[in-house]
């Protein structure tokens, strides 16, 4: 459960990084 989340906020944040790129 602990690996979901941590994977989970692995992804959001390479969300976010994705977005300030295109900025």
């Amino acid at each position: 459960m602990l690996l979901k989340s941590y994977l989970y906020l692995f992804v959001s944040k390479h969300l976010v990084f994705e977005q300030h790129a295109d900025f």
